[in-house]
């Protein structure tokens, strides 16, 4: 059915196709070629595709936005699957299929600002012949293996990686002086280092002024994230058993952090929810704070949350009963603050990370 509405569609009126059809239908039997419709501007295809169907999508010189599954090649095998020259394309979302690999010449490029990379057994390559300017946010958080050149790469603004991921030069990170946010979906198991991600934190660039780490993380990250200067949010996102490791009570981030979101789930973990940490109190600068969890807010936290002297700004959103959110928001009303959301059974809705920092400073 959906390869015969598209076929009864005008070549040039389509703009957008969003290609998920659910009975196994391919791409290749409704789309051949993507010049078919050469004025399409956005482009979605769930399909897995290969490196011919790929390199027709040069013909579509109005692009703007792309989302794309890729998967491995067969002739010749691991060959790397390699996009044309798309002169508008302004994001761009790839799905990386086990055992695939993608070379990005960003020079191929020239509008792109946001790159998103996923697939954990999956590769990329970002390459470029000098520096781009043009490419602002990049996230390849759920990627497998990844070769950047940071240097060549001054214009990003955000970055999410992987702290188990394979990264070439990732202390080249430093030389990215635009960068003001930084997300690690950090994944590591009972307190083994990290290399890759602690070079990551270890090369981090002053500009930087907004890190989460998301995951279960280790004491030397915790350490080297207290000791950064300049940091003014910070977000936590925890699983695993017992109490997440955070950075020390004396560390000098708290004197100066302005925004913190905690968000913690007891499902992943099997041991309890972890309350927020008791080095918050030391956060005399604290403007805005997001608390999102599965259980009910204890008396410990609502002391913590009331005590903070400079906070105006709080979401707190938890799986709790509407008698606990009413209880919580008596509390916190004692607190003249512009700006409180209390909310239970729904806590999952809220944005954190980057959008929580945006929320926190604009």
């Amino acid at each position: 059915m959906a390869v015969q509405i598209l076929h009864s569609v005008q070549r040039e009126d389509l703009q957008l196709l969003e290609w998920n059809e659910p009975n196994g239908g391919f791409i290749q039997g409704a789309l051949p070629v993507p010049s078919i419709f050469p004025n399409l501007r956005n482009l979605c295809v769930e399909d897995p595709v290969g490196s011919d169907w790929v390199a027709g999508l040069g013909a579509l010189e109005d692009l703007q936005w792309l989302e794309l599954s890729v998967k491995s090649q067969e002739e010749p095998a691991g060959s790397a699957i390699q996009l044309p020259l798309l002169p508008r394309l302004t994001c761009l979302v790839l799905d990386v299929q086990p055992g695939a690999v993608v070379q990005l010449h960003l020079g191929k490029l020239p509008a792109l600002s946001e790159l998103v990379v996923d697939g954990g057994e999956g590769g990329a390559a970002l390459l470029t012949d000098e520096p781009v300017r043009h490419l602002h946010h990049l996230d390849c958080g759920g990627l497998g293996r990844l070769s950047a050149d940071f240097v060549t790469l001054p214009g990003l603004e955000s970055v999410v990686l992987g702290g188990r991921m394979e990264l070439e030069q990732p202390g080249s990170i430093a030389a990215a002086t635009a960068l003001t946010w930084l997300g690690l979906r950090y994944n590591c198991h009972g307190n083994d280092p990290d290399p890759v991600a602690l070079e990551l934190l270890g090369s981090l660039p002053p500009s930087v002024s907004c890190l989460e780490l998301k995951g279960s993380w280790t004491a030397q990250a915790a350490a080297l994230v207290g000791g950064m200067r300049g940091l003014a949010g910070l977000a936590l996102s925890c699983w695993g058993q017992g109490e997440p490791i955070v950075p020390p009570l004396d560390a000098r981030l708290w004197a100066g952090i302005q925004a913190f979101s905690w968000v913690t789930d007891e499902s992943n973990g099997g041991g309890g929810e972890p309350s927020l940490p008791q080095a918050l109190a030391r956060a005399s600068q604290l403007g805005a704070l997001q608390v999102i969890k599965n259980s009910a807010v204890s008396v410990y936290e609502l002391d913590l949350i009331t005590s903070l002297p400079a906070l105006e700004d709080l979401i707190l959103a938890t799986r709790a009963n509407n008698d606990t959110c009413g209880a919580a928001n008596r509390r916190i009303a004692q607190r003249a603050m512009p700006y409180v959301h209390v909310v239970g059974d729904c806590c999952w809705q809220y944005p954190y990370s980057l959008r929580f920092f945006k929320w926190a400073f604009e």
